[in-house]
C-alpha cells in the first residue's frame, strides 16, 4: 500500500499519476480538500520507497496536466 498526504487548499488537484520502478503506473483521486490522505494498492514485487514529487503529473478535474502551476520543491510521497 502506497499512502500520499498533502494539502490541495483550492481544490485545483484532482488526480495524481506517478510510477514505480517494476510497476504502475498508478493513479491517486485526491478530494478536493484542504488536507487529504489518500492509498493505491501496489504489487508486492514492487519495492515501495519514497517517490520525488517531481516524478509525479498532477491533473485538474477536467484531465488537464496541471503540474507546472505549482512549487514542488521539498516534497516526496512514500
Amino acid at each position: 500500500m502506497l499512502l500520499f498526504e498533502g494539502r490541495n487548499g483550492d481544490g485545483r488537484i484532482a488526480r495524481a499519476v506517478f510510477s514505480l520502478e517494476g510497476g504502475g503506473p498508478y493513479a491517486l483521486d485526491i478530494p478536493a480538500s484542504p488536507v487529504f490522505l489518500v492509498s493505491v494498492p501496489v504489487e508486492d514485487t514492487v519495492p515501495t520507497e519514497p517517490v520525488s514529487i517531481e516524478d509525479i503529473t498532477f491533473y485538474d478535474s477536467q484531465g488537464r496536466e496541471i503540474t507546472e502551476e505549482f512549487d514542488l520543491s521539498g516534497g516526496a510521497i512514500q
